[in-house]
């Protein structure tokens, strides 16, 4: 009977060491904890912004082969609030060729510290044709933006007269 009442003095002992402990620890991690998101970016939610003026977009083409494909990298020329910025996109379904529109930059529910450009990714369907021609159409700050791309057997060409506003990086692949 002894042996009982030791053993479960021991078992509430240790109990309330633990809840001491886990409330030690949570006090620790609340004192060290990020603002909530609303203190950070003044909303609450997502981090919107709007494209810059001036601001640039910057586009890469990189063949996914295993999909048939055909990517585009987006960044922006200049930075925004939140390390974690990327483009907001309206990307209908392709139909002949790529269209879509910039709307702005976001960064989700949670801001990360400090500035980077914005970046996003966009592909259309080539399917396994040889040969064809298909349109590029991008509206970006009230601009509509036109051009074209072409594709010989494995290798593609883009017909992009812009050097400023919505930039092809390369203009081959």
């Amino acid at each position: 009977m002894m042996v009982m009442r030791r053993e479960k003095w021991l078992v509430l002992c240790i109990a309330s060491l633990l809840i001491q402990l886990v409330a030690c620890e949570r006090g620790k991690t609340e004192e060290n904890a990020p603002a909530p998101v609303s203190a950070r970016t003044g909303t609450d939610g997502n981090k919107d912004q709007v494209i810059q003026e001036g601001d640039q977009l910057y586009f890469t083409p990189a063949v996914l082969d295993t999909a048939n494909f055909l990517g585009f990298k987006i960044a922006t020329a200049k930075e925004y609030e939140c390390s974690n910025s990327y483009l907001q996109i309206d990307w209908p379904q392709p139909g002949e060729g790529l269209s879509a529109e910039i709307k702005g930059v976001v960064a989700g529910n949670q801001c990360d510290a400090g500035k980077a450009t914005a970046k996003g990714f966009i592909a259309t369907s080539y399917g396994n044709e040889e040969n064809y021609k298909k349109n590029i159409e991008i509206r970006f700050q009230n601009k509509t933006y036109k051009g074209s791309f072409k594709k010989t057997g494995k290798h593609f060409e883009f017909t992009w007269p812009y050097e400023s506003g919505v930039v092809f990086t390369t203009k081959t692949l």
